[in-house]
């Protein structure tokens, strides 16, 4: 597996060649009538293939905290005939309450509730949002939650950390964006509370390469920007199996 990766990180310089490993992902793990959550759904390009996956029987929660995407999901929500997916104008986090965010208007998929690095000169809005941790957003829910995605730009952590009950209740695979030393700085946290967080909820941690993810790896070079983390022992052989044929199969497909 590993001749592959040199190859997967040349396909996403010019591509979404990681999205198409999230999407694998998630169409090895749903099934109908599931729940799954996408944190910093954007344009929707995980939000409506999971609905789809986990069909009229299913949810799935998509949290966009700026305005016009929510309204746009909202929209192309009732264009599919996708009732099943909840779309909520908020921005997940460890607390509750208003927040500055940083609204990349030139750039949307870079906006965070704390400022990061931008490839290019950004056009900075700050908007107040609210806050909302997943904990009080799942309480009571009455099905499986099975997946979760969280790309939030370095706040993923501390979503993670407002959602540390349903974690440990109902252990969801989730693929995650994850800057590390970076996310840690602007978000106040070290590598030591991050690896304490998952390791009290029995969560493994691996690349999206499948490779496993320890606090040795921490400042390691030659990392994917997005992470795995399965609690399930079942979740832990699927994608032994899984990821794998995932990488094997996206790598095939690409352009020669």
């Amino acid at each position: 597996m590993n001749d592959l990766i040199p190859r997967l990180f040349a396909l996403q310089e010019s591509g979404n060649v990681f999205e198409d490993i999230i999407a694998a992902l998630y169409r090895a793990v749903l099934r109908p009538g599931d729940l799954a959550v996408d944190g910093g759904a954007n344009r929707g390009l995980h939000t409506f293939p999971m609905a789809e996956l986990v069909g009229p029987a299913g949810h799935v929660i998509g949290f966009e905290p700026i305005p016009w995407l929510a309204e746009t999901l909202r929209l192309q929500r009732g264009q599919r005939s996708l009732p099943q997916i909840e779309i909520r104008q908020q921005a997940l986090a460890a607390e509750e309450g208003r927040a500055a965010f940083h609204w990349i208007r030139n750039a949307d998929g870079y906006s965070g509730l704390q400022p990061r690095e931008y490839p290019s000169a950004p056009d900075r809005e700050l908007i107040e949002v609210e806050t909302i941790r997943l904990d009080r957003v799942l309480e009571g829910v009455g099905r499986p939650w099975r997946f979760m995605k969280l790309d939030l730009e370095g706040g993923e952590f501390r979503a993670m950390q407002g959602a540390a009950a349903a974690l440990a209740q109902h252990r969801p695979v989730i693929v995650f964006e994850n800057a590390r030393a970076g996310a840690a700085a602007a978000y106040g946290y070290d590598a030591e509370t991050y690896f304490r967080f998952f390791d009290g909820l029995g969560y493994r941690l691996r690349d999206l390469f499948g490779r496993p993810f320890t606090r040795a790896e921490w400042d390691s070079p030659g990392l994917p920007w997005y992470f795995i983390a399965a609690a399930r022992a079942e979740d832990q052989a699927l994608l032994d199996r899984a990821v794998p044929k995932i990488l094997t199969q996206v790598v095939a497909a690409a352009p020669a």
